[in-house]
């Protein structure tokens, strides 16, 4: 048992300042509920243990700074030179500290900041600092994958010092608000985040995610933006639309306003362009601050649109007439052509992903709408299709072709664009176009109850290989190996297809399917049964009656209930995709939501019983917190945010 020895002031100490000659000075006091006081003197403050809110107290220096505050209940604080109590003999320090939701709490590291006094928790999470020289100490708390601690203004004089608790949680709270009131980016480095609360212009904070530490950019910024590389942030400081333009530099940890008078700013592609709406169009070069207007872009504003490389710039000219600025070579390049209104997925103008050519939806000088085609390396513009209606709609858009649709002779025609080729190619009228095989093909579907209605076409040969016959519905896989098909042909139902031409793998009526991200494996769900499909070698493999809770890059997430011993329980299980096996990682208590990192190394679950991490390697369970976190989750790669009532927490200590 613990002896607590009441902690009070040495009264009566001896101090000579028989050179000093100095007045003595009133001091103010105040009782910080904490077992210790502020004392305030001369505009300096110093904290002591104690209580003696009700004295009168005055401070005399000595010429070297020090000085003595005397008070008169008899307490006498002695201080040196820069201000700090000089307390007499030696004391101990003793608390507690644990990690929330485990049971073993050994292991904890309390230092005394600033000093070499240090010790570790046993499994009770008890902790003792012993022969501390008297004064006033600030003990931090740190646990392997916790956010650290820290207690303030912990006094040891002559006896033992009760601390109060500490709890190690895994989340750390990063903003009062409740997370749907957030707006989450994360940088291309993975090493920071942007926090914006609220709609609108709100404050903005950045998240060190390995340091935890946040650091306030803005109270009223609008559109932040990291550069491609991560190195800069963009925003716009003030409400109205003359607002300044602001760069963060991440690492040097340092603002600068780039320019003033703005109401949008973007970084382009190539990270170090920053393109500002003003009463022109404005490129600002972060490294140099050059700042470089594009002639005929007023009035403000202006519709803009950038290439993927971030070297070239469109915008709609106040006649509404396209052009196109390089902005390496810093020049020019006007197009008679009008943007259209109605655009494809609303953009006008549309660019390869190569930043190569663009396509423009719009109008000629005689009205006609027409897709037009610029080169943007320097090759001539042409007209690819025009018509009087309807309005020309792209659909895949690839670096080596454009599928697109125009009204020709009274009927919407599918045609395709090649880069290499001179005209383009008429696929036939009422089709549906997706890029299949990289950018070699496509998929053609038409429908026709008659014809083979879904076929493949090489871009290269022209030529077309039927598929299927009597197609209801098409879901190519993401990489455009493969393509699941319905049809109500011989039996109906569904079937995979391996492009191109491989054999075709029955799968019968399903209500539920799911592709992995690669595309190589299919989940299909049939009259509660859930099989898995190989898409390259059309391997099934049946899971049985399970409940699928999505792919990761691991693999197959998914609960499954088995009897055990008269009862039902419910168990969280795993395909492994490298292995191809399935792991069964543990009790599932099937009363809250699941949530799986993004690598699939970690599993959130949301119970009634608190928000838990769980290590599907081992089963493993930690509780995050004890209050039951709301939908949805933040997941990144490097960090995890969920909301409370309490507000927004963090967490970074998985993978």
């Amino acid at each position: 048992m613990k002896r607590l020895v009441p902690l009070a002031l040495v009264a009566g100490l001896s101090f000579s300042l028989a050179a000093c000659g100095e007045e003595a000075e009133p001091c103010s006091l105040k009782d910080n509920g904490d077992g210790t006081v502020t004392v305030r003197c001369d505009g300096q403050s110093v904290v002591v243990p104690g209580g003696m809110t009700g004295s009168d107290c005055t401070l005399v220096r000595a010429e070297d700074g020090s000085g003595i505050i005397t008070c008169a209940e008899g307490t006498v604080i002695r201080i040196d030179p820069d201000g700090r109590p000089i307390l007499p003999g030696k004391g101990t320090i003793f608390g507690s500290a644990q990690y929330l939701g485990l049971t073993d709490h050994a292991g904890i590291l309390v230092r005394a900041v600033g000093t070499p006094y240090s010790t570790t928790t046993d499994a009770q999470g008890q902790y003792e600092l012993t022969d501390l020289p008297a004064g006033l100490y600030s003990l931090s708390f740190e646990g392997r994958g916790r956010v650290p601690a820290r207690l303030e203004n912990l006094p040891a004089v002559g006896g033992i010092y009760l601390a109060p608790p500490v709890t190690l949680r895994l989340g750390m709270q990063i903003s009062t608000e409740g997370l749907n009131w957030l707006i989450v980016a994360e940088s291309p480095r993975k090493d920071t985040f942007l926090v914006t609360e609220g709609p609108g212009a709100a404050r903005l904070a950045i998240w060190d995610i390995e340091r935890k530490l946040g650091t306030v950019l803005s109270a009223t910024a609008t559109e932040p933006g990291y550069a491609s590389d991560g190195r800069y942030v963009v925003f716009l400081e003030d409400r109205s639309r003359d607002g300044k333009v602001v760069l963060w530099d991440v690492d040097a940890r340092h603002a600068e306003t780039i320019f003033d008078g703005a109401s949008q700013a973007t970084f382009l592609e190539d990270g170090r362009t920053v393109l500002v709406h003003a009463e022109s169009l404005v490129l600002v070069d972060v490294e140099t601050k050059e700042a470089v207007v594009i002639p005929e872009s007023r009035p403000a504003p202006v519709e803009a649109w950038t290439a993927p490389d971030g070297k070239t710039v469109a915008w709609a000219r106040s006649d509404g007439q396209v052009a196109f600025w390089d902005v390496e070579k810093r020049r020019a390049i006007h197009l008679s052509i009008f943007v259209s209104p109605v655009g494809p997925a609303g953009s006008p103008v549309v660019f390869t992903p190569d930043g190569h050519d663009a396509l423009i939806v719009g109008r000629d000088p005689s009205g006609s709408n027409v897709l037009f085609h610029q080169d943007l390396r320097g090759g001539v513009g042409k007209t690819l299709a025009s018509s009087e209606s309807p309005i020309q709609t792209l659909l895949p858009v690839t670096d080596r072709y454009a599928a697109f649709q125009a009204g020709i002779d009274g009927t919407v025609s599918t045609l395709l664009w090649v880069r290499a080729g001179s005209e383009p190619r008429l696929l036939g009228t009422d089709l549906f176009a997706f890029p299949a095989l990289g950018d070699t093909a496509l998929l053609l579907w038409r429908l026709d109850p008659e014809g083979p209605d879904l076929s493949l076409y090489d871009v290269a040969t022209g030529t077309k290989t039927p598929l299927a016959s009597q197609v209801r519905a098409v879901q190519p896989s993401p990489d455009g190996r493969t393509v699941l098909v319905e049809t109500d042909e011989g039996d109906a139902g569904w079937k995979l297809v391996g492009l191109p031409g491989r054999e075709h793998v029955p799968v019968g009526g399903i209500s539920d399917f799911e592709w992995s991200k690669d595309g190589a494996w299919l989940r299909v769900t049939a009259n509660g049964s859930t099989k898995l499909i190989r898409a390259s070698t059309g391997r099934v493999i049946d899971l049985g009656t399970v409940e699928s809770r999505g792919f990761t890059a691991r693999g197959l997430f998914f609960l499954v209930r088995e009897e055990e011993d008269g009862f039902f329980k419910t168990f969280l299980g795993l395909w492994d995709l490298d292995r191809e096996e399935a792991d069964i990682l543990g009790l599932y208590r099937g009363d809250g939501t699941f949530h799986a990192s993004n690598t699939g190394r970690t599993v959130f679950l949301s119970e009634s019983t608190g928000l838990w991490k769980v290590v599907p390697r081992t089963g493993a369970r930690e509780l995050i917190d004890a209050e039951l976190a709301p939908d949805p989750l933040v997941i990144r790669d490097g960090f995890l945010l969920y909301g409370t009532s309490r507000g927004a927490w963090m967490i970074t200590s998985f993978k």
